[in-house]
């Protein structure tokens, strides 16, 4: 007589462990989680003559660990001005957040795409709308990240006069030893 009140107190208790342990599983997870959407106009880019660099910054992420944020960076390309762009998004420059993935948008048209918010080359781009689309989830209840976009003149460099001169120099020289060949070889 004396197991039965123990093993009834203590089968009470591994049942009501048991029911806290499915009510937990049985919340909502990732499927139930919000998504925060937030969209920073930087406005017109250009005209850029060399490598420009922006600095992007979302100062405020508020919401549950396992939510997901979707951040727009709208820019627009100013008129006879073309570059390429690159996205670096770090870790080591955020807290609270895990990056899934950035993407360019001209309209609906998906121009490029990269892992971890991080694209490393774009087609070149048009004088136009842009949107860059930051993609990642919380990994606590508050979070922040910066990174940086880096824009990479599309117009080839126009050459300097020594470069002119170095290759003529160099034209020069192997004609001179291409000659000296057949003068050596014809003795």
């Amino acid at each position: 007589m004396d197991y039965q009140p123990k093993l009834l107190k203590y089968g009470f208790s591994t049942l009501l462990g048991s029911l806290v342990v499915v009510a937990l599983l049985a919340l909502p997870g990732r499927a139930g989680a919000a998504t925060i959407e937030d969209t920073i106009a930087y406005g017109s880019i250009g005209p850029i003559s060399g490598p420009a660099y922006l600095g992007v910054l979302e100062p405020s992420l508020l919401g549950s660990i396992g939510d997901s944020f979707l951040d727009h960076f709208t820019f627009t390309v100013v008129p006879s001005n073309s570059f390429t762009l690159t996205t670096t998004f770090l870790p080591a420059n955020a807290s609270g957040v895990s990056f899934s993935s950035a993407d360019l948008y001209s309209g609906v048209t998906l121009l490029a795409s990269g892992p971890l918010g991080n694209i490393a080359s774009t087609p070149t781009l048009l004088p136009g709308a842009y949107d860059l689309r930051v993609s990642g989830t919380l990994t606590a209840t508050s979070g922040f990240y910066s990174g940086s976009v880096n824009f990479n003149s599309a117009t080839a460099p126009i050459p300097e006069p020594e470069t002119y001169a170095m290759m003529l120099a160099g034209l020069g020289l192997m004609g001179f030893v291409a000659r000296r060949r057949k003068q050596k070889e014809a003795a």
